[in-house]
């Protein structure tokens, strides 16, 4: 893999943006109430490319306070890459973060050398850092506490708002298991989410979250309105169980929650107990972002009650692009 990767990277041209995140779900992982939260990834061959490809990161991590009540995060960034291969080529997530790191204009920087707390994992992003935020400080894999149990928080990600998955025979059993980044590969325009967050009990499970329209949107008073349907999915990890498990999309009805739109604060919305669905009004013409905003849950280091501690993401607001009229044609 290393001789593969300085082989890749003399390659690369690499351009980056940091910005509000303003990418949509794309049209084949439109998430659906009962649908999968995964996808089944191609042969490696099926990815390969002879021209440039963009690739979107969006990074976003929780927030760490220390004894000193000093707080770190969160972590909050966009990243478009440009890779050019000089041949036929595959790129991987893994690919992707190296060749971000190999940038001398981006402030986040990823560590990729050591293997996930569960020791199940090889090929795994053991920690991120913002030398914006602070030039040493790691937003590290670790083992922390709710109460007296352990719970093994890390980063994960998905793509697309999917998890890149493959069937196979464990104790003969078919199972769906999720990719590593080394193995999950990207094609032109593909939206790489990265977020720290806990991977270990189904109760404190990650989350990820999606926002659909649910039709065109409706001109009224010189405003338009729309209406989305907002749904979640999960991926965690049992005690004693090394194999990812994968749940599909449900409704997030009767709930309330933060929505943003183009990055700033719409307020709390309300949705649907039945339906799921919500209303924004007041919306100009043009092109836009809605997506629900992260929530966090405070656990605790090893050996402490108090600080330093954590506040872990459980739920992961994917971004989404939205029109009105035809002013972002």
């Amino acid at each position: 893999m290393t001789k593969k990767l300085i082989t890749l990277l003399l390659a690369l041209t690499m351009v980056f943006a940091c910005a509000v995140p303003s990418f949509a779900v794309t049209a084949n992982s439109i998430p659906v109430v009962g649908g999968d939260s995964y996808y089944l990834q191609g042969s490696a061959s099926s990815y390969a490319v002879t021209d440039a490809i963009t690739v979107h990161v969006y990074i976003n991590s929780g927030t760490y306070q220390n004894s000193s009540s000093v707080k770190y995060g969160p972590i909050d960034a966009v990243y478009d890459v440009t890779l050019t291969p000089t041949q036929s080529t595959t790129y991987s997530v893994e690919d992707v973060l190296y060749a971000i790191n190999n940038s001398t204009t981006n402030t986040i920087l990823f560590d990729m050398s050591t293997p996930d707390p569960t020791g199940s994992h090889q090929s795994w992003l053991h920690g991120v850092k913002d030398t914006s935020i602070n030039s040493s400080f790691w937003f590290a894999a670790s083992t922390l506490y709710n109460g007296s149990t352990p719970y093994y928080c890390g980063w994960m990600f998905r793509i697309n708002g999917n998890i890149p998955a493959y069937i196979a025979t464990v104790n003969n059993e078919e199972k769906i298991l999720g990719y590593e980044i080394a193995d999950a590969y990207v094609s032109d325009g593909d939206v790489i989410n990265l977020y720290y967050s806990n991977i270990y009990n189904h109760n404190f499970a990650t989350k990820s979250d999606a926002l659909v329209l649910t039709g065109t949107p409706t001109l009224s008073d010189n405003t338009y309105s729309a209406t989305f349907k907002a749904m979640q999915c999960q991926c965690y990890k049992d005690e004693g169980d090394e194999d990812w498990t994968l749940v599909n999309w449900s409704l997030l009805a009767g709930n309330n929650y933060e929505v943003l739109i183009d990055g700033v604060s719409y307020g709390t919305i309300s949705t649907d107990g039945t339906t799921g669905c919500f209303t924004v009004t007041g919306l100009s013409e043009g092109t836009h972002t809605i997506r629900i905003a992260t929530v966090s849950t405070k656990v605790f280091r090893v050996g402490s009650t108090n600080f330093p501690s954590w506040k872990v993401l459980k739920e992961f607001g994917l971004c989404t692009i939205f029109e009105c009229g035809n002013g972002g044609n």
